[in-house]
C-alpha cells in the first residue's frame, strides 16, 4: 500500500511538473511573440522612416537639379553675346525686333504711323 501511495505521489509530481514546463514553455512562447510583434512594429516605422528620408531625398535632388539646368540655361543665354551684325547693323532697333515684328509694330506707334 505505501509503495502505491508513493508511486502515486510520483505520478502526481511528475505531472504536475510536466504542466509547469507546458506553461513555462506557453509563456516563454508568448513572450516571445510579444517580443516579436515590437520588432515588427519597430522595423515598420524605420521603414517608413527610410521612405520618407528617401522621398526627401528624391526632391532635394529633383530641385537642386532644375535649379543646375535653370542656372546653366541663365548662363547660356547670359554669356551669348550679341553678333557682330546684331551691334553694327544700321537700324540696330530693327535687328532688336527681327525675330518679334508684332513687339516692332506695338512699340513703335510713330513708325506705323509713317508708313501711310
Amino acid at each position: 500500500r505505501q509503495r502505491k501511495k508513493e508511486e502515486a505521489d510520483a505520478n502526481e509530481a511528475d505531472k504536475q511538473r510536466r504542466r509547469e514546463e507546458k506553461a513555462k514553455a506557453l509563456s516563454s512562447s508568448k513572450v516571445q511573440l510579444e517580443d516579436n510583434a515590437k520588432d515588427i512594429l519597430k522595423l515598420e516605422r524605420t521603414i517608413v522612416e527610410l521612405q520618407q528620408q528617401k522621398c526627401e531625398q528624391y526632391n532635394l535632388l529633383k530641385r537642386a537639379l532644375t535649379e543646375e539646368d535653370r542656372r546653366k540655361h541663365s548662363q547660356q543665354t547670359v554669356t551669348k553675346e550679341p553678333s557682330w551684325t546684331s551691334l553694327y547693323s544700321p537700324n540696330l532697333q530693327m535687328a532688336q525686333y527681327a525675330h518679334h515684328p508684332q513687339h516692332y509694330l506695338s512699340a513703335q506707334p510713330s513708325h506705323r504711323l509713317l508708313a501711310y
